[in-house]
């Protein structure tokens, strides 16, 4: 989508009423009117990066941005924030971000710096005046949304072709972004459910799937299906992968265990199951 085009009122309208029925379910007895619209101003600005990705796929032969290089097996190292190579395009050598990747969206010009702000945050828009000038968000509070981690051989890129329920973007990671140092089995059976830390009281989080549909999750248990193995039983029942976390070990295409966190610096994914959105 570019800059210029705004929403329509019935697009407008169907993201109110997905997140009126879904906040519907389980209603949030702390959240006001004033957070929940928050909420959805936050889904709105998924549904602008969502129409961008797909205009940008129909002109790259169906892939989503993943603008660095495929690394090595078992190798997930990633740069997501760094002032100084921030005007330095990715080379060969380069680790691959996915905050790289979601720049190009604004260094073409297809989507603005503040389009990539959760207003429930205290997140503020990228100062850069000259976005082309660019290859990255300058710090971690310029970008308030994770996306897809596609950089590891057991995944493959984001394209058309992929499956339209996988996760392609959603509020910021907790693990990496948020700041939960809690071990992650502990903090996804807690009242928080593991959730981003980007809403009020870790409601929940939106999440956009590849096909263009979001929905406002309350758990994080929402990315792909998987075989459950007995380890996930007493944390997850609904056999789908944790999107903030990655596999514990690559043994087998299992629904994600929650064992390990993403840090700042890798991101190893255990099988083409292992859904994880950074930063």
């Amino acid at each position: 989508m570019k800059n210029g085009k705004g929403f329509t009122l019935i697009e407008v309208l169907c993201v109110g009423l997905a997140l009126a029925l879904a906040l519907a379910v389980a209603p949030p007895v702390n959240l006001t009117k004033d957070d929940l619209s928050k909420i959805t101003a936050c889904a709105m600005n998924m549904r602008a990066i969502s129409q961008a990705m797909h205009t940008y796929a129909e002109e790259n032969d169906g892939d989503f941005p993943a603008l660095g290089q495929v690394r090595k097996k078992n190798d997930g190292e990633m740069r997501l924030f760094s002032k100084r190579k921030r005007a330095e395009p990715l080379t060969k050598k380069s680790k691959p971000s996915p905050a790289v990747d979601l720049w190009a969206m604004v260094r073409d010009k297809r989507l603005m710096p503040k389009q990539f702000i959760c207003p429930c945050t205290k997140d503020v828009p990228d100062p850069a005046q000259n976005v082309a000038a660019y290859y990255n968000f300058l710090k971690p509070r310029n970008l308030s949304y994770g996306y897809q981690y596609q950089y590891d051989p057991d995944f493959g890129q984001l394209s058309t072709r992929s499956s339209p329920v996988q996760p392609v973007l959603a509020d910021a990671n907790p693990y990496v972004k948020g700041g939960v140092k809690r071990e992650i089995a502990a903090d996804r059976i807690s009242k928080t459910r593991g959730n981003s830390t980007n809403h009020k009281d870790r409601y929940g989080q939106n999440v956009l799937r590849l096909n263009g549909y979001f929905e406002c999750e309350r758990g994080p248990d929402s990315g792909t299906p998987g075989r459950i193995s007995a380890a996930v039983r007493r944390i997850d029942y609904r056999g789908r992968d944790n999107i903030y976390t990655v596999h514990a070990s690559s043994r087998g295409a299992i629904v994600d265990p929650g064992l390990a966190a993403p840090t700042w610096k890798t991101c190893n994914l255990g099988s083409k199951s292992d859904t994880c959105l950074v930063p």
